[in-house]
């Protein structure tokens, strides 16, 4: 937490400061916070390095340079510095609307090249030239271009202090053939970096690109320069150069290089020139019937914007594909599987998907893949718990609807395999209503293991055969569920004190978790029966975990009795306009109608003497083996004959029983006795069954799609 700020991504990791990107509380403009790395801070050397280096670009000041403007501690004593406000990244242009014309290009270009000049001339080398680096705004005169200097986080701390090989500190993409090879920066290797901003700009994806970084640092080392569409010829050789192997056959200067650049910008025919394309770039940042407002999350395939409809102005959240991942058929296809899949599931607590498009490159026009979705209004999970644990009644809650929510999917044959606090969201409906998302790397029932030499998913949160990258299934994610309900009570994870993703793996499959207290921080008292349920979730061995989502909601739904803990708020019924109050890293997808879902009854245990706690409702059906689920939330419970064990308490529970080629039956139990509820299924007709009724023509009113489009 750093005050007067909203951190709402990490934009790199560097070796001794971490790149945040925040909205101040009082401007709501974007800023760059460098943070001095944690585990740094008691390091002297190494803060010492740290101000020196400070103050050594405070003086540093040019219009194509990103300015800092202020300085700051966060509570737990690291220094940090504040930019100027930035407006849009050149990487979330390009993936907004695709590649630039070469006028625009060049004016970039021209913006950044002054700006890194200046560096050279003061000593500086930058070391990390990329579109994340460089942001652009529009104004009268053109686009205007910073760049923003990284050497703050690309510092190094020190021979005693080793770097993860898990932190990347720049990207295979953006380095020069002499850097793979282990040589330092040089004014070489950023002309290099800039043939390589060039290429993307004018294609929307780097030159050399692969499945991993070995394949693109041979590119780098080996590899021809991919060649460009023909209305790009004069720019070639210019980009060649730069681009060549050897550092002596560069440019021997940024100055060299942006002669050369001025000396094509004047062959641009008066049609293409710099004034016509700002009035061009205008339907790029338009997706469909779209327009993309501003950027609120990225992961590692999309990137996530809030959009308003042209025509009936409505607001949603669009998922925009990478362009370096478009070239790759296998994963457009996860792209289109994601919102295929959790369309298919249909649950009040998944985030709905409206629409998925992919695009075809058109003349001028990168291809383009992209995911609508409803637009949310809340805050993550992992913002909520982040000052400290939440009230014991309030996770069960929220963790009740995510359990149902992950039933729902297990149920149609998906895994999650990443669940986590940024994955769920908490909207304000009159009480927290929680949202799954990012289903991206989810999987389908009957895939085989991803074979990939690593494992899938976030560390923290990954069950023990996840991490071997071993055959998974559902109770995956009844582990990950297990590790949010611990980081939710405690504020900790399982396992905490591994340095590297390795350690990490060798304390989730070796190692025991210190056990949930009795008492929270706050002195709360964690029921006993929610301890042991999360130790149930965190055992090694899948069989020994809860077997199902459902299990885990019977577990929640005893202690919302006793403890008496509404089920779940009630939903308004009015419209309302909703905006995210925080950024969503990858958003997945839901259901329209959640006011029209009826909340269950809160109830209250009744305590007699003479009577047990427990109550047992046997469910049988004919013919037998149908499927139980819960009216109220849909989650399944079991199949025919079944046997409920649930705690005593007054009311009601509706359930409704489903069988393949029968019309379904509900029935109601009460919960302050034992009985049977006893339900016959009428066999369907053929004028009831399932194909004919696809096949006969629709009687419902027809609307167009856009009418549909407000999901609240």
């Amino acid at each position: 937490m750093i005050a007067g700020f909203d951190v709402i991504r990490v934009l790199s990791e560097g070796a001794t400061a971490e790149l945040l990107l925040a909205r101040r509380d009082q401007t709501l403009e974007n800023v760059i916070l460098e943070v001095l790395r944690l585990e740094l801070v008691n390091d002297a050397t190494v803060v010492k390095h740290f101000h020196a280096a400070v103050a050594e670009r405070r003086g540093a000041e040019h219009p194509g340079l990103v300015r800092r403007v202020g300085e700051g501690w966060t509570p737990d004593g690291r220094p940090y510095v504040i930019s100027e406000p930035v407006g849009e990244n050149l990487a979330t242009r390009l993936a907004a609307g695709g590649s630039m014309s070469l006028p625009s290009a060049l004016q970039v270009l021209e913006s950044v090249g002054a700006g890194l000049r200046f560096l050279h001339q003061h000593g500086e080398i930058h070391g990390n030239i990329k579109p994340a680096t460089v942001y652009v705004e529009s104004t009268p005169s053109g686009l205007r271009a910073r760049l923003l200097d990284c050497g703050l986080a690309l510092l190094r701390p020190g021979r005693s202090l080793k770097i993860p090989a898990s932190r990347i500190l720049v990207e295979a993409e953006y380095m020069a053939p002499e850097r793979i090879r282990g040589q330092r920066a040089t004014i070489a290797s950023d002309v290099y970096a800039l043939g390589v901003l060039l290429f993307e700009m004018l294609t929307s994806f780097p030159p050399f690109t692969g499945t991993d970084s070995n394949a693109v640092r041979r590119l780098h080392l080996e590899g021809v320069v991919p060649g460009l569409p023909e209305h790009l010829a004069p720019v070639r050789g210019l980009i060649t150069r730069c681009l060549a192997k050897a550092p002596e056959a560069r440019f021997a200067s940024v100055a060299e290089l942006m002669a050369a650049a001025r000396a094509l910008s004047h062959q641009v025919a008066p049609d293409e020139s710099v004034e016509v394309e700002l009035v061009e770039e205008i339907p790029s940042e338009v997706l469909g019937s779209y327009k993309l407002v501003e950027p609120m999350g990225e992961g590692a395939i999309g990137r996530v914007f809030r959009a308003r409809h042209l025509t009936l102005q409505r607001e949603v959240a669009i998922k925009v594909m990478k362009p370096e991942h478009l070239k790759y058929p296998e994963v457009v296809a996860r792209f289109v599987q994601e919102a295929q899949t959790v369309s298919r599931i249909k649950h009040e607590h998944i985030v709905e998907v409206f629409d998925i498009t992919v695009e075809d490159a058109r003349p001028g026009q990168a291809q383009r893949a992209y995911i609508v979705m409803e637009l949310l209004a809340g805050a993550s999970l992992t913002r909520l718990i982040k000052p400290g644990p939440l009230e014991v009644a309030r996770i069960v809650r929220i963790v009740r609807q995510i359990a149902s929510a992950l039933d729902a999917a297990h149920r149609s044959g998906v895994v999650h395999r990443d669940v986590k606090p940024d994955n769920i969201f908490i909207c304000d409906r009159g009480g927290d209503f929680a949202k799954v998302l990012d289903f991206g790397i989810a999987k389908l029932r009957g895939e085989e293991p991803s074979n990939a030499g690593f494992a899938i998913g976030t560390p923290m949160y990954m069950a023990p055969e996840q991490a071997r990258d071993e055959q998974v299934d559902h109770r995956v994610d009844v582990y990950a569920l297990g590790v949010v309900l611990y980081r939710a009570l405690t504020g900790k994870f399982p396992f905490a004190g591994a340095r590297t993703d390795l350690e990490l793996f060798k304390q989730i499959l070796n190692d025991v978790p210190e056990k949930v207290p009795a008492t929270s921080v706050g002195g709360e008292p964690i029921p006993e029966p929610l301890r042991s349920l999360v130790d149930r979730c965190l055992e090694k061995l899948p069989e020994k975990r809860p077997q199902s989502m459902a299990e885990i909601s019977s577990v929640l739904d005893g202690l919302m009795v006793r403890e008496k803990i509404a089920v779940a708020p009630a939903a308004p019924r009015h419209r309302s306009a909703l905006l995210v109050a925080g950024a969503i890293a990858v958003v997945g997808v839901a259901g329209l109608v959640f006011a029209l879902a009826r909340p269950a009854p809160a109830t209250t245990a009744v305590a007699q003497p003479g009577l047990s706690a427990e109550v047992r409702i046997s469910v049988t059906s004919r013919p037998s083996g149908a499927a139980v689920f819960r009216a109220d939330t849909s989650e399944r419970l079991g199949s025919t004959p079944l046997e409920l064990k649930l705690p005593r308490a007054e009311g009601v529970l509706s359930l409704r029983v489903e069988a393949e080629g029968h019309l379904p039956e509900t029935g109601e139990a009460r919960l302050d006795r034992d009985q049977t509820l006893s339900l016959t299924l009428s066999a369907r007709t053929d004028a009831q069954s399932a194909p004919g009724k696809r096949n006969q023509p629709s009687r419902k009113k027809k609307v167009s799609r856009d009418a549909l489009l407000d999901p609240f």
